[in-house]
């Protein structure tokens, strides 16, 4: 088997808040990505899902990080801030969910594509012309000429494609997408999704694509990876996500997606996600679950592969609940 490019263990991310004190946002996830391979964080605005992307990358040093993050054999967590930089853009990119904001006004887009290659030490038409080329291969047409302009000069579907090329200039072998179909409309977003799946099959490219709309992931993930109050509760493919979901939280966020010519009606879940500071002791899902017992309240759930399906999920009930499905 190939390695994973990309390993996670035991991650914790603790931020201070206002008072000063830590508080965990992330709480000891496992995650790893295989060359090549298209993994989904999917869950809802708050869920740590973006911290963890940032945490990758250690792009935030007020975060305290504990754990293990490993990429092509070398550890990350606690290295130097020069070994970080050497891994960021080169090794691992990331792609921003507002793209206006990923830009800088007062600078050409060309200028800004080719900032990471000429400060590894590219000469400015070496430079130049890769950015045109990947310019030209995330199909902006007249990609020389759209070097010149400025990010006010395109539309929100075009922005998305310069801080893609931004991201891509440098060649990475893992690209993390935060959220990049925020904002845009669902035609524009059909053409991301697209531009992006042509993109990392072309380059056999890693994707960490991290969303709360759970509509998008089914044509481009082969995993997906769910995560809720800071912690990974349902690891699975992208079939079973869909097809045979074992978390209850999973389900609920499926049960919330519209689907075409179907008269059912959309399901929400009641509740909202606890605060960090204010995590129950047992299952995070608890306040919300209406299967939940008295030892979901008291034991907190391991993430635990089910015989059946080779999903991991973080859930006591998991195995009674997919035996009544069973049987219905």
């Amino acid at each position: 088997m190939t390695p994973d490019i990309l390993q996670v263990r035991g991650l914790t991310v603790d931020a201070p808040n206002p008072a000063g004190d830590p508080v965990r946002i992330v709480d000891g996830i496992d995650v790893s990505i295989a060359p090549g391979e298209r993994v989904a964080l999917v869950g809802e605005s708050g869920s740590g899902k973006s911290v963890t992307a940032r945490a990758l990358l250690g792009l935030d040093e007020s975060m305290i990080l504990n754990g293990s993050i490993t990429y092509d054999g070398r550890e990350l967590v606690g290295a130097s801030g020069r070994d970080l930089r050497r891994v960021r853009g080169q090794e691992i990119a990331m792609v921003f969910q507002d793209a206006l904001g990923a830009l800088n006004p007062l600078m050409t887009v060309g200028q800004q594509i080719t900032e990471p290659l000429r400060a590894r030490g590219a000469s400015r038409a070496t430079a130049q012309r890769e950015a045109v080329r990947t310019l030209d291969e995330l199909g902006v047409a007249d990609a020389g000429r759209r070097m010149r302009s400025y990010p006010h000069e395109f539309s929100g579907g075009m922005r998305q494609r310069v801080v893609l090329a931004m991201a891509l200039v440098g060649q990475p072998r893992l690209l993390i997408a935060d959220e990049p179909t925020t904002a845009l409309d669902v035609r524009m977003q059909a053409q991301v999704m697209q531009l992006l799946t042509e993109v990392a099959a072309e380059r056999r490219l890693a994707v960490l694509f991290i969303t709360h709309d759970v509509g998008v992931v089914g044509d481009f993930a082969d995993r997906t990876v769910v995560m809720y109050a800071g912690k990974i509760v349902e690891q699975c493919t992208v079939a079973d996500f869909f097809g045979r979901p074992a978390h209850p939280y999973t389900r609920g966020l499926l049960a919330a997606v519209p689907r075409v010519n179907s008269e059912e009606r959309l399901r929400s879940m009641p509740g909202a996600p606890p605060r960090p500071a204010a995590r129950p002791s047992g299952c995070v899902f608890v306040g919300r679950c209406s299967f939940a017992t008295d030892r979901c309240r008291e034991e907190r759930p391991m993430l635990r592969t089910q015989p059946s399906t080779g999903a991991a999920v973080a859930c006591h009930l998991a195995p009674a609940l997919e035996a009544v499905e069973r049987v219905q």
